[in-house]
């Protein structure tokens, strides 16, 4: 099977990304779309962030027969990806079972590593994009001392929702990919604690204000 038909990366808008990956899904099936939500060998699954977890678990039902038929779909949303879990699907994208199809969902890829991105067909939908005063606000952030960055966390959480936070936290993500490079242990250590945080921030009763003070010491200044 050729790689470009086993898998995708779907940058842009979800509710968008799950119609498209859907509507391909439907014809590797060859089943009428109002099926595929009974279907036994379509998968639709979304996560706040994908760990090594769920990383083994879609390499465990990847290897399983097809319950009808010679294909499977899988469709995997994301708002973050670990290292460990990206590691991980090196090998599954690079030699899928065969007739099984992968449709990966995120806002952007940034935060994916080259080697996993060699092993998936991009598909641009609409990738998130910030103002010039987010991005800057985000390299100063990054640039500045701990205490600074305390100060700057306690007047941000005073005002801004928690779409806001998250906001920040993945332009914070994007900056930091691009000042950094994917190569030294610097991005590795960065990368983790913004992806650490975003776990974190979205735990039922955690404190925003905690959580962004943890990265204003822990994050490298650069």
């Amino acid at each position: 099977m050729e790689r470009s038909n086993h898998g995708y990366l779907i940058l842009g808008d979800k509710d968008k990304a799950f119609i498209w990956a859907e509507e391909k899904a439907v014809a590797i099936l060859n089943i009428p779309l109002e099926e595929i939500p009974s279907c036994l060998d379509f998968s639709k699954e979304n996560y706040d962030s994908f760990g090594i977890d769920e990383s083994r678990g879609l390499k465990e039902r990847a290897f399983m027969r097809p319950f009808s038929g010679d294909h499977k779909v899988f469709i995997v949303s994301f708002r973050a990806i670990t290292l460990e879990a990206q590691n991980a699907l090196l090998k599954l994208f690079e030699e899928p079972p065969l007739g099984t199809h992968f449709f990966i969902i995120t806002q952007n890829s940034n935060n994916i590593l080259p080697t996993l991105l060699s092993r998936l067909v991009r598909v641009v939908l609409e990738e998130k994009t910030f103002s010039s005063e987010e991005t800057d606000n985000v390299e100063n952030f990054l640039s500045t001392s701990p205490a600074k960055r305390l100060f700057f966390i306690n007047k941000m959480i005073e005002k801004k929702a928690k779409d806001e936070l998250d906001n920040f936290l993945n332009n914070l993500e994007e900056v930091a990919v691009k000042k950094i490079g994917k190569k030294d242990q610097v991005f590795i250590k960065a990368i983790e604690s913004i992806q650490k945080s975003r776990r974190y921030i979205d735990t039922r009763g955690s404190s925003p204000k905690l959580v962004f003070e943890y990265l204003a010491l822990s994050l490298p200044i650069i």
